[in-house]
Formats: C-alpha cells, sequence, structure tokens
C-alpha cells in the first residue's frame, strides 16, 4: 500500500542569461567560406536576404540547377523522371507487359523506385492494367501493365 506524501515544491526557475558564454563556446559566430560560396550562388546575401532582382528562392535555384545540371542531372526529379521513361520504354519492348516487380527485377531498380512511376505512367493513360493478375515476391496478385494502345 502506498502512502500519501504531500507534492513536492515546484524547482525555482532560473532565468536564461544570454550574455554569459561557457569555456569552450567560441567568442564569435564562425562563417566558412564554403557556406558563404554556397549562399552565393544560389543569390542569398549573408545576411539571408535575396536580392531584388531574384524573384524568388525557387527563381534562384532554377539558375544554380542550369549552372550545374551536368552533376545534379541524375538527382531526385531528374532521376525519377528517367526513371519513368526506362520503365515505359521496357514496356514497349515487352508487349506482354510485367508486374512492377518483375520490371524492378528487369532494370535492376528498387521496387520502391519502380512502383510510383508505374502509377505515374497508369495516371498518364500511358500504361494500363491488362487484367491480368500473377504472384509478385510477396506472393500477391499483382496487375501486369501493358502499354495503353
Amino acid at each position: 500500500m502506498r502512502r500519501w506524501a504531500p507534492p513536492k515544491p515546484k524547482s525555482p526557475q532560473i532565468e536564461l542569461r544570454l550574455a554569459e558564454r561557457g569555456r569552450f563556446t567560441a567568442p564569435v559566430k564562425l562563417a566558412t567560406d564554403t557556406s558563404r560560396d554556397a549562399a552565393g550562388s544560389v543569390g542569398v546575401a549573408r545576411g539571408g536576404d535575396l536580392p531584388a532582382a531574384v524573384g524568388g528562392l525557387a527563381q534562384a535555384m532554377v539558375g544554380v540547377l542550369e549552372r550545374h545540371k551536368k552533376t545534379v542531372a541524375l538527382g531526385g526529379v531528374m532521376l525519377a523522371l528517367q526513371v519513368r521513361g526506362d520503365v515505359f520504354a521496357w514496356l514497349r519492348a515487352h508487349p506482354e507487359g510485367a508486374t512492377a516487380d518483375e520490371i524492378a527485377a528487369a532494370l535492376n531498380r528498387s521496387i520502391l523506385t519502380i512502383r510510383p512511376r508505374v502509377s505515374e505512367l497508369n495516371r498518364m493513360g500511358k500504361i494500363a492494367d491488362s487484367g491480368v493478375r500473377r504472384k509478385n515476391a510477396s506472393g500477391r496478385n499483382a496487375i501486369v501493365w501493358r502499354i495503353n494502345e
């Protein structure tokens, strides 16, 4: 049996003092050349303000992507577009159709990369459900996709 005990008094709140610094805190906030160069490459001034000529950060990023498109060609959206094209080309070459798992195995890519591209192609009307089902790796029935004619 637990005995009742009076509540403990609240601990006193200590006011936050920003003027004091710890032993290991640098006396000045350092800005590296790398961060300064990175900010400058998107048109951001040191204080974080966009110049008046740039309509927004998205517009600044378009300029960066244009300047560095060789290095970012397969990153993010560009990778998705390339994989979507690969899936469509593979299905065009195989008119019998295939499940997303079979396409992933044939293209040597993760199913998590291929499935969204198959869904996009279906929404775009480029491929369609053939009405046939085949077992996938998990043993469930999967749609066999074909080029929409």
